[in-house]
């Protein structure tokens, strides 16, 4: 069929064609150039041939006017059925010439984008075509406006109203020159007009394709095991090797769109071809226009002829997938053995599966077909196994580790500034009188000032100290934390929860995450917040008590000098309380982790389940509310224990004019104390723990990347393969090694190539990873009743054995 002949067209109308991206139109048509493209377009054709139609048409209809100004006058027969079939004829030629230039027109108005779906629902449409009922064209289509209806009558009544007029022409000629000429002329004149009917009857009858002899419907009506799919490889089963393949390919046809389907070759030389069509009554309108799911028709073409295998071999092969197995020896090459049945259970599974059994043009098609069964023999040959704790930690030791660390020193520095400026600013708007009469005139100067000066001087002190130092020995902390208790924190997270076995089960390797991080954010829990505060306290150093309270004392001697030993004291009693606030926080969050690490040893089992490790996310939410809570109070217990002993160390050292008015602000301090530190954490406990939780989402980061990444580099499984480039369709076939990192890199550029948008690439996505899982479903339930089988074997052989006994 062609577009210049659209017998089976139906409401082919523009406007109702869906929006393709520009990048994806010219790959749906091959990867040709642009002078390939122009021979190869058909829209050009189609519209030169309804313009070429209407202009024979307007000759035909001119030429029997002529004719029928001799029929009807005074010379003619004045026969009424000549002048009736000639009549009919130049009718049907001038309604023809006008419907034909309609159509020759929209096909010039088309759009490339509709051009490539015309190309393609032109190629199927030939593969085999079977009328609809008006019941279900009705139900697969919109109702058509009158526009639709006209374009629909132009392009498929144009050339039936050329025809016709032909026809009666010629008919009315013949029946003029039985009556007008002798025997001779009207034997010739019927012979022409019979050959010219028999030549478009062969025409016609030898576009019917040929179908394969022993061809197989892929059809699972009668569930797993049972069935004509099951007969035939049951009967194969006999022996292995004509169950066993020894290479997988995917090939396409050369067409302007091409047609992809999967080639078999068997150890024992056989070879199978496995498609997916639409079915032959499927709308051809509905499934191009509407993008409807339609019936499918996945077939497999059993033991090709060698004239098949010479087809198939002209074919492009887009990537073979080799399966050494048996044989010779093969000192360098693992053997992999890959059974018919793997193949067979991806077919049911797609047969099984609510959007993947039905056809669609743009998402489930024979490209989803061919590339699904590829996709599951293979990841049915490299398995996803659980990298080590060594081999994450080395990877993590090139970029992830340093990245990590800058990212918790920045959180942990710029939490802790605004920590310390908010307790100084609360403490600061909470005292009295007696609080500013103890301090020193500088002192008392800037604790006058606004609040939003004195948390900028305060922001700038704590910031030159770190930056003198502290912020290097920080990072130098965090650094040596993170590889102490990374490993152990990968172990224990891919070791338990039955990771090994969900990992096997996701198609994708990018879908790991959905394991990974709830297994690492359950571990985490045991160690984060011991590991913030141990990070920070040693990042900040050992403090001597008894050395800040001899710099007190000890004035002569000191950087304060100038300032005096007021100031030196208010120092000193703030740098020990903030180290030991510290030291406590970090002592209860050790002993709360080290609960709740018993806590859920007792509720959760070592193999948790996946269900249990998303619920736990809320719990981690939870646990950091109330560790944060617990630490806070710890450290304002610690804090201001260790103030009240600094200045009964340092008291003494006041000069005796100060003493009083120093005493009182202490005083004050003790009184409000439990108040403003309740108050600060009302105040930063969320930005703390928004902090904290940007933290934790940075870890599980890192370390989905860093399995993610071992799992993709990872060769101790890997397939021996010929792939090409796929920009380049004259490139050469090179032989690769493919894991499985490198063998889906492969099928993502090539679904990103030819789907035609980004929502389709993820239907497409999602569907091939449900059938993986249904796969593994399906193997499982397998094995299961295996061992149960083997089960009442041995029950019955125990019976057997108590009887003879």
């Amino acid at each position: 069929m062609s577009l210049a002949n659209p017998v089976n067209f139906v409401f082919p109308v523009a406007h109702h064609f869906k929006p393709i991206r520009s990048d994806t139109a010219s790959t749906l048509v091959g990867s040709e150039d642009d002078q390939d493209i122009k021979r190869r377009d058909r829209r050009y054709l189609s519209e030169k041939g309804y313009g070429s139609l209407a202009v024979c048409s307007t000759f035909l209809a001119a030429m029997q006017g002529q004719v029928l100004s001799m029929a009807v006058g005074d010379d003619g027969p004045n026969s009424p059925a000549v002048t009736t079939l000639f009549l009919i004829g130049l009718s049907a030629n001038v309604f023809g010439a006008i419907l034909n230039y309609q159509a020759a027109r929209w096909f010039e108005m088309l759009k490339w984008e509709e051009v490539v779906l015309l190309e393609y629902y032109d190629k199927e449409a030939v593969l085999e075509y079977q009328p609809i009922g008006e019941e279900e064209r009705k139900k697969q289509l919109e109702s058509p406006a009158f526009v639709d209806h006209w374009i629909r009558i132009a392009i498929t009544s144009g050339p039936w109203m050329v025809g016709l007029g032909l026809f009666a022409f010629m008919l009315g000629l013949l029946l003029y020159a039985c009556i007008t000429q002798g025997m001779v002329v009207s034997v010739i004149t019927l012979v022409f007009c019979a050959s010219m009917s028999f030549r478009g009857f062969i025409g016609s009858s030898s576009s019917q394709n040929r179908r394969h002899s022993d061809t197989l419907p892929i059809q699972f009506s009668e569930g797993w095991g049972v069935g004509p799919v099951f007969d035939w490889y049951n009967r194969l089963s006999a022996q292995a090797a004509q169950t066993s393949i020894s290479r997988l390919q995917i090939r396409k046809t050369a067409n302007a769109v091409p047609h992809r389907f999967v080639v078999l070759h068997m150890q024992d030389g056989s070879v199978h071809r496995f498609d997916r069509r639409p079915a032959s009554n499927a709308s051809r309108a509905a499934l191009l226009i509407k993008d409807t799911s339609v019936n499918t028709m996945d077939e497999c073409l059993r033991n090709l002829s060698e004239d098949e295998k010479e087809e198939v071999e002209r074919a492009e092969k887009e990537i073979e997938l080799l399966f050494p197995d048996g044989g010779e020896e093969q000192s360098s090459e693992p053997k992999i053995h890959l059974d018919l049945k793997v193949v067979l259970e991806a077919c049911f599974a797609i047969s099984k599966d609510d959007s993947a059994k039905n056809y669609t043009l743009y998402a489930h098609n024979c490209f989803f077909f061919s590339w699904t069964i590829l996709m599951v023999a293979s990841r049915t040959c490299l398995p996803y196994e659980a990298p080590s704790s060594e081999l994450l930690l080395k990877r993590m030791q090139g970029d992830a580790i340093p990245e990590l660390t800058e990212f918790i020193v920045n959180e942990a520095t710029q939490l802790f500034l605004n920590l310390v400026v908010e307790t100084v600013t609360m403490f600061r708007n909470k005292s009295g009188p007696a609080v500013r009469a103890g301090l020193s005139p500088l002192t008392r100067v800037i604790w006058s000032l606004p609040a939003k000066v004195v948390r900028f001087i305060c922001r700038h002190m704590f910031k030159a100290k770190m930056y003198l130092g502290l912020r290097k020995a920080l990072k130098e902390r965090v650094a040596f934390v993170i590889e102490e208790r990374a490993p152990s924190l990968y172990e224990n997270a891919l070791k338990h929860h039955d990771v090994p076995a969900l990992l096997d089960g996701h198609l994708w390797l990018n879908e790991v995450e959905k394991i990974i991080e709830p297994a690492l954010r359950f571990e985490m829990a045991d160690i984060l917040w011991g590991s913030i505060f141990d990070a920070i306290c040693s990042g900040f150093g050992e403090i001597d008590p008894s050395a800040l309270a001899h710099e007190v004392m000890d004035i002569p001697n000191l950087k304060f000098s100038f300032l005096g030993k007021r100031v030196a004291q208010y120092y000193a009693v703030w740098n020990w309380a903030l180290h030991e606030g510290l030291r406590a926080a970090r002592t209860t969050a050790d002993e709360e982790e080290s609960k709740a690490r018993q806590d859920r040893e007792t509720q959760l089992s070592p193999a948790t389940t996946q269900t249990q490790l998303i619920e736990y996310q809320v719990k981690f939410q939870e646990l950091n509310q109330r560790m944060f809570k617990l630490a806070w109070d710890a450290a304002g217990r610690g804090a201001r224990g260790a103030a009240q002993s600094m200045v009964d160390k340092t008291q003494s050292q006041i000069p005796k004019k100060y003493k009083e008015k120093r005493e009182k602000m202490w005083e004050e301090i003790w009184r409000i104390w439990d108040e403003t530190w309740a108050a600060t954490q009302e105040t930063t406990q969320k930005q703390s723990i928004e902090a904290v939780d940007r933290v934790v989402e940075e870890v599980l980061s890192k370390g989905r990347q860093t399995v993610i990444g071992e799992l993709q580099d990872a060769n101790n499984h890997y397939i021996q393969a010929n792939v090409r480039n796929l920009d380049e369709s004259n490139a050469p076939y090179s032989n690769e090694k493919l894991n499985n990192g490198r063998l889906q890199r492969i099928m993502q550029e090539t679904m990103t190539k030819y789907t035609i948008d980004s929502g389709h690439l993820e239907n497409v996505n999602g569907t091939m990873s449900r059938i993986w899982a249904a796969v593994c479903e399906l193997r499982m339930r397998g094995a299961r009743e295996k061992e149960l089988k083997k089960g009442k074997e041995r029950e019955r052989e125990d019976q057997i054995d108590v009887h003879e006994v």
